[in-house]
Formats: C-alpha cells, sequence, structure tokens
C-alpha cells in the first residue's frame, strides 16, 4: 500500500487524514524501531578472541556469554512484539483498502489501538520479567522508555 492507494480510497476527508497518519506512523515504526531491534544480533567473536589469546579464563568467558544470551532473549521478546504491532498495521491497511468506508476504516483504527495497548501490556510484562525500566509505544508508533516512580515502602 502506498500513498497513492490512499488517495483512492472512498472515505471521508477527516478519515483519510487519519489513514495519511496512521500510515505514515506505521512506516516510521516498521522502518526505524523494527530496523533497530532486529540489528543487534550478537556474534561475541570478541570473547572468542580473548579467550584465544588467554586474555579471560572459561569461567568469565561463560559468565560474559550468559549475560549476553539473557539481554539476546530479553531482546527477542521486544522484536516479536514489535512484529506483531507492525503486522497488526499491515493487515489493517490491506482490509482498509480491501473494504473501502468510512465505518470500516474506523473499526480497523480501533483495532490498531487495541494491539497497541496490548502490546504496551505485554512490553511491561517483559520488562518486569528482566528487571529492567518499561517500554512502550506511543500513540504516535514510536517507542519510548516510561518513567516508573516507586513508592517509599517498595
Amino acid at each position: 500500500m502506498n500513498y497513492r492507494d490512499i488517495q483512492l480510497i472512498k472515505v471521508s476527508g477527516f478519515i483519510r487524514k487519519k489513514i495519511y497518519e496512521f500510515y505514515r506512523l506505521s512506516l516510521h515504526f516498521r522502518d526505524t524501531v523494527l530496523d533497530r531491534a532486529l540489528d543487534n544480533e550478537p556474534n561475541n567473536l570478541d570473547l572468542r578472541i580473548k579467550f584465544m589469546m588467554k586474555d579471560q579464563n572459561e569461567t568469565r568467558v561463560k559468565r560474559t556469554l550468559h549475560t549476553r544470551q539473557n539481554k539476546r532473549n530479553k531482546e527477542l521478546e521486544f522484536i516479536h512484539l514489535y512484529e506483531f504491532m507492525a503486522t497488526i498495521m499491515v493487515e489493517s491497511f490491506f482490509s482498509i483498502k480491501k473494504k473501502n468506508s468510512n465505518d470500516h476504516t474506523l473499526k480497523m483504527l480501533i483495532e490498531v489501538e487495541k494491539a497497541r495497548k496490548y502490546c504496551n501490556k505485554e512490553l511491561k510484562k517483559i520488562s518486569e520479567a528482566y528487571g529492567h525500566k518499561p517500554q512502550e509505544i506511543t500513540d504516535k508508533y514510536d517507542v519510548r522508555y516510561i518513567n516508573v516512580i516507586k513508592k517509599n515502602n517498595e
């Protein structure tokens, strides 16, 4: 789907403007958030070199590998949610293009918002499981960290 396809959809001006905005934001999400998350594939070459050069012992290398693997597992859980969100966005666009009505378009935009809220709940669970600062997908479909204020007795 592209901007020309959006022009062909027969909906009111307000809804068409929302579709343009949503399309732009979904491209941003896919091209920045998802691509950035997918670029972090570790190869541990530095650890192998240090071990072969006897700069680190086996215990230290294993500990570092374990730490990196935990970090990668957390990142993969985030990536799966980002991919889920991106898929929902793409499928919604194709559905909007196929049905081509105001009611259906609004329904799809609401469904995407529900998916965003679901992803935010899951992102919070992942952050709690790994003991990290929680993230959220904003209403502009970007990812940011949430500032959590703890109570005095916690």
